[in-house]
């Protein structure tokens, strides 16, 4: 892990893109926060290197058109230079993230491919 931090900081420093899954679980060490309506636990590396580093956060998703060929969308970037990398911070960028990938499953579920524990470590929906 630290290695691939070092990996991922030294790329951005030289100005390369850097593309890391968000809707992944965090397990016990992430941030608790609402996700598709029940809480799950989040990865806070992405915000983190956002707030750190200065570097903006660009959403993309890449789906499949009708024709079958594939789409990629991408959003305005985010980036708040002049906040810190408080955790308060941090839950108000993963908010933003999250408000996005939400918007993009609600208009296309059949493209979002979940193969895991989304929220094994907030609510797991599939206990009750």
């Amino acid at each position: 892990m630290s290695k691939g931090l070092r990996d991922i900081v030294h790329q951005l420093s030289e100005g390369r893109f850097v593309a890391i899954l968000m809707d992944q679980n965090a397990g016990s060490s992430g941030l608790l926060m609402d996700f598709l309506g029940y809480s799950a636990s989040h990865w806070k590396g992405v915000a983190k290197l956002s707030l750190r580093y200065k570097v903006p956060i660009v959403p993309g998703f890449a789906r499949r058109a009708d024709d079958d060929n594939i789409v990629f969308d991408f959003f305005p970037p985010i980036l708040h230079e002049d906040w810190t990398d408080s955790e308060e911070n941090l839950r108000k960028v993963l908010e933003e993230v999250n408000a996005i990938i939400e918007q993009q499953i609600h208009k296309y579920p059949e493209q979002w491919f979940w193969v895991h524990k989304r929220w094994k470590y907030g609510y797991d929906m599939f206990s009750k």
